[in-house]
């Protein structure tokens, strides 16, 4: 069959299209990525500046953590080191792209639970700005960390 009237059949075929729409938006290389890294542990660093690797130095095995502002899971994080070695873990992210990429990393990992939701001394609603791969509330902002990535 020509691809012309493959992709005639899958517009024709409304159910079929969903369905497939469904498993490419699957982000299946993050689920992957932590069953890659699960089976093969190293001690290779996952966070920004190897703070994974001081951590566990300083306390040593990890069995517990949490995580605020947990971004995607993976990039630059200071929590994904653990996980992996069979760490119970909580983590926390506001925005919702980074989250459905936490949720597929973590999606067969019963010992860690993610939640969508933002973490604050009080109530309230406030705007995420999302500057290159990290992401901040504009009133905290702290300038000088932001012109670090600035440049």
């Amino acid at each position: 069959m020509k691809t012309s009237k493959i992709r005639a059949f899958i517009k024709n075929n409304p159910a079929l299209a969903n369905f497939l729409r469904k498993i490419y938006s699957t982000p299946l290389p993050w689920v992957y990525r932590y069953f890659y890294f699960r089976l093969r542990p190293s001690n290779q660093s996952f966070a920004a500046n190897e703070e994974d690797l001081v951590a566990s130095q300083l306390l040593g095995e990890v069995k517990t953590f949490i995580d605020i502002g947990a971004n995607d899971g993976y990039n630059a994080s200071n929590t994904f080191y653990f996980a992996i070695r069979g760490a119970q873990g909580f983590l926390f992210e506001p925005v919702r792209q980074a989250y459905l990429r936490l949720f597929w990393l973590y999606s067969f990992n019963k010992s860690c639970k993610c939640r969508q939701v933002a973490i604050s001394n009080h109530s309230g609603q406030s705007e995420i700005v999302k500057n290159a791969e990290l992401s901040f509330i504009s009133e905290t902002e702290d300038r000088k960390h932001s012109e670090l990535f600035e440049n």
